[in-house]
């Protein structure tokens, strides 16, 4: 599952969201600073489009800087959150 989800979540950044990418987007390219550089309305806007997606809600106490480093933290985030339910 852990593809599909970090695909997913890939996925929507390039067609949900109005940043450019870097040359060589994956996985592991950081989501702020050194990578990606998005700011915290994007990161709001990120967040809502997971949930919709995925149909979850994140836990305010989730929503911390290391589950945001890159697509891998954020996609085992969303994961722990599909195998609880």
């Amino acid at each position: 599952m852990a593809t599909f989800v970090t695909d997913h979540i890939k996925r929507l950044i390039v067609e949900q969201l109005d940043i450019p990418t870097p040359p060589g987007f994956d996985e592991s390219t950081p989501l702020y600073e050194g990578g990606m550089g998005i700011d915290s309305f994007t990161t709001v806007e990120l967040i809502t489009l997971i949930e919709k997606q995925f149909d979850i809600e994140f836990d305010v106490e989730h929503i911390r800087p290391e589950h945001f480093v890159n697509i891998s933290a954020l996609g085992n985030l969303v994961e722990r959150y599909l195998s609880s339910r």
